[in-house]
């Protein structure tokens, strides 16, 4: 069960005590293994942007025009690349550039969010 479980080098040395004093039917098992632990690689974190902005007025209108201005340039660009390509694709572009216009403008306008500090105890 212990070479099942751990790899056969982590188990250093197994003793079995089938008399010890423990109220029990099982023999009691002591062990000394050597582990190595694995670092855990934390990823980047996201940009936390301000969406709590896009309710005042003046940041959701400054946002819907970036947005159009945006995605009319990459239409107008696609529009030229658009002969060639099925209408599968088409679609696929078309969500890209609006994905893109969105992003782009919401990087551009919107601040970032702080984020969120723990107090400590003490």
């Amino acid at each position: 069960m212990i070479r099942q479980r751990y790899n056969r080098n982590c188990v250093k040395n197994v003793h079995t005590y089938p008399g010890a004093d423990v109220y029990t039917d099982h023999c009691l098992l002591v062990e000394k293994m050597k582990l190595k632990l694995k670092v855990i690689k934390r990823g980047k974190m996201q940009q936390c942007l301000d969406l709590n902005l896009l309710r005042n007025e003046e940041f959701s209108k400054m946002f819907s025009i970036e947005v159009k201005n945006k995605y009319n340039s990459l239409r107008e660009e696609c529009i030229e690349q658009q002969e060639e390509r099925g209408s599968e694709e088409q679609t696929e572009q078309k969500w890209l550039n609006l994905k893109e216009s969105i992003t782009t403008a919401a990087v551009k306008i919107l601040p970032k969010k702080e984020p969120k500090r723990h107090k400590k105890i003490g």
